[in-house]
C-alpha cells in the first residue's frame, strides 16, 4: 500500500509540472525543452533508484502520523524523476502536431501510435 500512495502523492503533484514544461517549451522552443529532460533524466534515473533503495525498507503508512522522513524523501526523488518526464513529453504533443502538414497531421500520428497500441501492447500477457 506504502508504495503506490507515495507514487500517486508524486503523480498528483507532478501533473502541473507537464503543463507548465508545455508553456516553457512555448516560449523558448521545444528542443531545448526536451533536450534538458532527456539529460536530466539520464543523468538523475541511476543515482535516485539507488537512493531510494538505499532508504528501503520504506516504513508502511497506516495513519497520517505515520508519515516520516523517508517517505518524503521518496516522493521527492519521485518528483524529480517525473520533472525530467515532464520536460521531455510535456511540449511532445504539439512537437509531433509541427511535425506534419494539416492535411496528413491525423493519419500520421493516430496510425503509427493506434497500430504499435494494438500490436506491442495487445499481444502482451
Amino acid at each position: 500500500v506504502t508504495a503506490p500512495l507515495l507514487m500517486s502523492v508524486a503523480l498528483l503533484l507532478g501533473i502541473p509540472l507537464y503543463l507548465w514544461a508545455g508553456a516553457i517549451a512555448d516560449r523558448i522552443g521545444r528542443k531545448p525543452v526536451q533536450m534538458a529532460g532527456m539529460l536530466l533524466a539520464a543523468v538523475c534515473i541511476v543515482p535516485v533508484y539507488q537512493t531510494i533503495g538505499a532508504l528501503a525498507p520504506i516504513p508502511p503508512i497506516d495513519s497520517l502520523d505515520a508519515i516520516s522522513l523517508t517517505h518524503l524523501q521518496v516522493v521527492g526523488l519521485l518528483l524529480l524523476l517525473i520533472f525530467a518526464a515532464g520536460l521531455a513529453c510535456g511540449p511532445g504533443a504539439a512537437f509531433m502536431a509541427e511535425l506534419f502538414p494539416t492535411r496528413i497531421r491525423y493519419t500520421s500520428l493516430s496510425l503509427p501510435y493506434h497500430l504499435t497500441s494494438a500490436w506491442f501492447g495487445g499481444f502482451m500477457p
